[in-house]
């Protein structure tokens, strides 16, 4: 199985050229291929077609485990700088936020896929 954006690159297809071609606007594609929504079966069933491929709908999410990655080394490199009270305090406030973020981003995912 190919991601999409994988599977348009095979194609040598352009998001543009594939949104044409399965009757979406290219923004709706970039939005597929980064995760954000997943089309209905009807559309997901006329890309596969479109692109002769079988896509790998729900690995589309990898790219937030890349984000998640790089969360935790950027983590890791702040907490064993040599810094200022207040600064770390501020660093692990903002540290917070973002793994608030990022929770409430894997709920709405495993929502999506089990629509």
């Amino acid at each position: 199985m190919l991601t999409l954006q994988s599977g348009r690159l095979r194609r040598g297809l352009t998001k543009r050229q594939l949104a044409l071609l399965t009757g979406v606007t290219e923004t709706t594609i970039g939005n597929w291929e980064c995760g954000r929504y997943h089309p209905q079966p009807a559309l997901k069933a006329r890309v596969e077609t479109t692109l002769n491929a079988a896509i790998d709908w729900k690995g589309i999410s990898r790219g937030f485990e890349k984000q998640e990655a790089t969360f935790i080394l950027m983590t890791e490199r702040f907490l064993d700088d040599k810094i200022p009270s207040a600064q770390l305090l501020r660093r692990v406030q903002r540290a917070k936020e973002i793994v608030q973020f990022f929770g409430r981003q894997v709920e709405a995912r495993q929502r999506m896929v089990k629509e």
